[in-house]
């Protein structure tokens, strides 16, 4: 039985659930648990990733998803000691081979390889294909952000298994594929859209199953179509896709302090590899 199956023999034990745990403990015990599966570099990455996006709020996302990594990498579908190559570049764009290493960490690189490129060309686009779970999205855009500079990421499942029933279906046949975007702003924080493409990210629900606890009405069906109150048969039947998340892509036009980002619907989709790929872009905001 793998370690996620673990999660679903009954409920957690309540003395144990929260333990307490600091940020930079809690990345080393991370990083020690992938680096004993043979992976070497790139587990401080996956490890911080995992760590910040609890830190965010976004326990879905966070260290629970180490079992997952650690199962994946036993199955073969993340692969250890392999390197991501760049396979077409020019000076505003690349495409990146992740040849099944960890996302995150090749993710990162895109990012911070369209960033550099964005310094000298005012926009970049870096796309990869063939990786792995990719994680919490929203950590690739904010380096953008962070850089003074709008950042888009998004993502397909893959060969990852498919969790989203089609409307009007009742099995599962597609990803959560979701999309990010941060623009730098003269307020507290960046603007920020992290969202999945269904009703809910996989990884939530995960979370409920791990907690013990019931999800709403209209996030999850069974496999004759109904409505599911419970996580644990997600597998059986499907997530339903995302109903009013076009509200979030329209929030997608706030000024910042020195221009306005135009809707994705205003402009086509880049392609993606349907091998597990994703897009990583930066615009720099002097081009605006």
């Amino acid at each position: 039985m793998s370690s996620t199956q673990d999660l679903w023999l009954g409920k957690p034990d309540e003395r144990e659930r929260f333990l307490v745990v600091k940020p930079d403990r809690l990345t080393r015990i991370c990083a020690a648990l992938l680096k004993a599966t043979g992976a070497s570099e790139e587990v401080h990455a996956v490890a911080t990733g995992c760590v910040n996006a609890n830190l965010a709020g976004h326990d879905s996302h966070g260290v629970i998803a180490i079992l997952g990594y650690i199962d994946s990498t036993k199955a073969g579908d993340i692969l250890r000691g392999a390197e991501w190559t760049i396979v077409r570049e020019s000076s505003t764009t690349a495409v990146i081979d992740g040849h099944w290493v960890f996302a995150f960490h090749v993710n990162t690189k895109a990012m911070g390889l369209a960033i550099e490129k964005a310094k000298t060309a005012n926009v970049a686009a870096c796309t990869v294909f063939n990786q792995s779970y990719v994680g919490r999205l929203a950590a690739h855009p904010l380096m953008a952000a962070t850089a003074g500079m709008i950042g888009l990421a998004i993502a397909d499942s893959g060969r990852s298994p498919k969790y989203v029933a089609p409307f009007g279906r009742r099995e599962a046949r597609l990803g959560t594929n979701p999309i990010s975007i941060a623009v730098p702003s003269n307020l507290e924080a960046s603007f920020l859209l992290d969202m999945a493409t269904s009703a809910v990210a996989a990884g939530k629900l995960e979370l409920a199953i791990a907690r013990g606890e019931k999800i709403p009405k209209g996030w999850l069906i069974d496999a004759e179509g109904c409505a599911q109150p419970t996580p644990r048969s997600y597998r059986k039947g499907g997530v339903l896709p995302a109903t009013r998340r076009h509200q979030g892509l329209q929030a997608q036009r706030p000024r910042s302090n020195r221009g306005t980002v135009p809707r994705p619907a205003d402009r086509p989709w880049f392609p993606i590899q349907p091998s597990g790929g994703g897009i990583s872009a930066a615009l720099s905001l002097c081009s605006l």
